[in-house]
């Protein structure tokens, strides 16, 4: 049994294993975090384990999507066993003196990579066959798909390194020269084994003795190492400027590969270049890579090198405005406040106009909160099925619309779909369009445009803009839309200005100093100022930046709609931060940070037009749709370690949110007592998992359950009610 266990112990796989565990440790955290990510254990919330065990392509899950999948990780595979090659062979001298080494190497080399595709395997049968409860023969073909593509990968890059790579016999001719004659060798540790090994697996999988190599010249072993690992670098090298050459074929639906298969190319792209840094540097890695993190951080300071996300249809030629207090001040005028405000009730007296003459009309208020794909579908769902009780009249009674993230996605195309003469099939299969997967081409545009330096550029309103994954995201969310919201801001203004659509204010939030920029066709500066009660105080706090006023000189009216819309949705590190041409440049991030429900907004402009409303109208009804949890149970919080401590920070979003709850409370108290508790009504439809289900990821890819859940959540006892309740008061 001892000599058994010594077998084992000094068998190469074994010894390979420890080998990574104790120094390789970023080719492990990789494998840690793909399994980690594959199993949902990491950005659970975010539906991350989706995309390798659910990925779409071309709009349907199907073999060919898993395909893809399977391709990208056996990319990952062989990358991770081409560097594990480059960094260690060397420390085991016997493998030059076996035929193919490199494959050998692989055999033996099998335990992690055996374990993540066991790991990954598992999950994607587990997430079919009990989770999307597909049939078997279904979740059959996806698996054949995806160990087809795993092995096919596998099976490419194993030929072409099996008829490239050298071993001991190439070099035979050395032998018979005199040992005079013989090439030195460059390095010592060539000359005898580091790491004790007895036994290995030939390619049979058969346990053979490890000979002895000290009859070999050490310059031959060396010889052997050397072609390989170029062979290995000029491999790797190829793979990252094939990614480079397919981002200028991003627009091409056909290589917007499933996001699950991006992630994976990334994580080959960074083995790639950690292993060349480690095989260059050696001892001197670290250092070497901390320089080459400041010479980025440097050198991406210069525009040359560093191309930030731009609004597109914004000019970026016609010189920097200032963006500072005294620019903020300037902006302040009490006069065209009130001039706006003229012009606003202008809007509210068309609208007034488009109803029933017979009673005054409600003020209908609609606010969607933030939360990805699902909040859109959400808001289209319950905006639907409200226009089915009201026969097609909702964007009619509406007269304003805000949020944040998807919510406001949802609610600008249901808006524009609205004004579409099309049947209610055309419609559903819109709205069940717009559901479609917008993670593909952002995230594979991360891997070939955003990595590395990518010249690739396009042009929007006779102005040429640099493509990255923000680009990307609003071509996908284009095609999902057909189209219907890829127009400049400007277009909307007659039809809003006529309440022939209702408005719609778009508020992201500027980094810099946590005001928002608000957004609309219309000129709406009073948006910009708490609606305090004298209109002329000194002291009036500017929280708020009117877009079109403000950047006027800089085609703000040619801004493209959907560049609008993405500002309001660019969540950290999924889409790239905004950048507007003012001095310093001004940063542009997700409205949620500030509103993620669009009470405060519809708030703002209650306030600034109360005295119109309490006279014009019977009341205020604010639709609130929500796609967050409506409550937070305190008792969930548990004690944390001291290293769990040290990332509770990164929960501050879930806080942020309550607090914003609290403040929308007092929003609601305030108009209650400015119009009355039985003139304010809030209906509330809130998305909640149906029956057992759990709640649908906060991302821009949801599985087909994850769709089917929100959609009949609607449903619900308590959503049901509610659109009872809005029929009755807008009757």
């Amino acid at each position: 049994m001892k000599k058994k266990i010594h077998d084992i112990w000094y068998s190469f796989p074994v010894q390979l294993t420890i080998l990574h565990f104790r120094n390789n440790h970023i080719l492990i955290f990789l494998w840690v975090a793909v399994c980690l990510l594959v199993t949902g254990k990491l950005f659970k919330i975010f539906g991350i384990q989706y995309l390798f065990t659910d990925p779409e392509y071309l709009g349907s899950v199907n073999p060919l999507s898993f395909a893809f999948v399977g391709m990208a990780f056996g990319v990952f595979i062989m990358v991770w066993q081409l560097s594990a090659y480059l960094l260690n062979a060397f420390r085991f001298p016997f493998l030059a003196s076996l035929s193919r080494p490199f494959t050998k190497f692989v055999v033996n080399n099998f335990i992690v990579p055996f374990t993540g595709i066991v790991i990954m395997g598992g999950a994607i049968y587990y997430i079919q066959s009990g989770i999307e409860a597909k049939p078997g023969t279904e979740v059959a073909g996806l698996m054949f798909g995806w160990i087809t593509g795993l092995f096919l990968t596998i099976g490419i890059v194993g030929s072409y390194l099996f008829f490239t790579n050298k071993d001991y016999r190439a070099y035979k001719h050395h032998l018979d020269k005199d040992p005079e004659d013989q090439p030195k060798v460059r390095f010592h540790k060539f000359k005898s084994p580091v790491w004790p090994v007895e036994t290995y697996l030939s390619e049979t999988g058969k346990p053979k003795l490890v000979r002895t190599v000290e009859h070999y010249p050490a310059f031959i072993l060396q010889k052997v190492y050397r072609q390989n690992h170029y062979n290995a670098l000029i491999l790797l090298t190829s793979g990252v400027i094939i990614l480079i050459g397919l981002g200028f074929l991003s627009n091409y639906e056909y290589f917007r590969i499933p996001a699950g298969a991006s992630i994976l190319l990334l994580f080959s792209v960074i083995v790639s270049i950690t292993s060349a840094i480690s095989f260059w540097f050696k001892r001197w890695r670290l250092p070497v890579f901390i320089l080459l993190l400041f010479l980025i951080n440097s050198a991406t300071r210069n525009q040359f090198f560093r191309h930030a996300s731009f609004a597109s249809g914004l000019s970026y030629k016609d010189g920097n405005i200032d963006y500072n207090l005294k620019a903020i001040k300037k902006t302040r005028d009490t006069i065209l406040f009130k001039r706006d405000k003229e012009k606003t009730i202008q809007i509210l007296e068309s609208w007034k106009s488009h109803q029933l003459k017979s009673h005054k009309p409600v003020a209908l208020f609609i606010c969607s909160s933030g939360g990805g794909q699902r909040a859109g579908i959400w808001a289209t769902q319950v905006m639907d099925n409200i226009d089915k009780e009201l026969k097609d009249e909702l964007m009619k009674k509406t007269i304003l619309m805000s949020g944040a993230s998807g919510g406001v996605l949802g609610m600008a195309f249901y808006r524009s779909l609205m004004t579409e003469k099309i049947s209610k099939d055309d419609r559903t299969k819109a709205i069940n369009a717009f559901s479609l997967d917008m993670l593909n081409s952002l995230s594979f545009a991360v891997v070939s445009n955003d990595i590395f330096p990518n010249p690739s550029s396009f042009t929007y309103k006779k102005r040429i803009y640099f493509k990255d994954r923000g680009y990307a995201f609003e071509q996908q969310f284009n095609g999902n839309t057909k189209g219907l919201l890829d127009v400049p801001i400007v277009s909307f203004q007659e039809q809003e200005r006529n309440a022939d659509i209702p408005l719609l204010f778009i508020t992201p939030t500027i980094i810099n100093d946590g005001r928002s920029l608000l957004i609309s066709p219309q000129d709406i500066s009073y948006m910009t100022s708490p609606p305090y009660t004298k209109q002329d105080s000194l002291v009036k706090m500017i929280d708020g930046i009117e877009f079109r006023r403000f950047f006027s000189d800089l085609k703000a009216d040619s801004l493209r709609f959907l560049s609008a819309l993405r500002m309001n949705c660019t969540y950290p590190y999924i889409l790239p931060n905004i950048s507007l041409p003012t001095n310093p440049p001004m940063e542009i991030m997700d409205a949620g940070f500030r509103d993620n429900s669009g009470i405060s907004v519809a708030y703002r402009f209650i306030s600034n037009m109360k005295d119109w409303l309490k006279e014009n109208t019977s009341g205020i009804v604010i639709i609130q749709i929500s796609a967050v949890e409506n409550e937070v149970d305190q008792n969930e919080v548990t004690s944390k370690g001291i290293i769990e401590g040290l990332f509770s920070p990164l929960a501050f979003t879930k806080t942020i949110l309550t607090l914003q709850k609290y403040e929308q409370a007092n929003y609601i108290q305030v108009l209650e007592n400015d119009f009355g508790v039985d003139k304010v009504k809030i209906i509330p439809f809130y998305y909640q998992p149906h029956l057992n289900n759990q709640r649908a990821s906060m991302s821009f890819h949801l599985t087909q359950r994850e769709k089917e859940d929100i959609r009949k959540s609607i449903e619900l006892k308590e959503n049901k009610e509610s659109l009872k309740r809005l029929v009755k008061e807008l009757e």
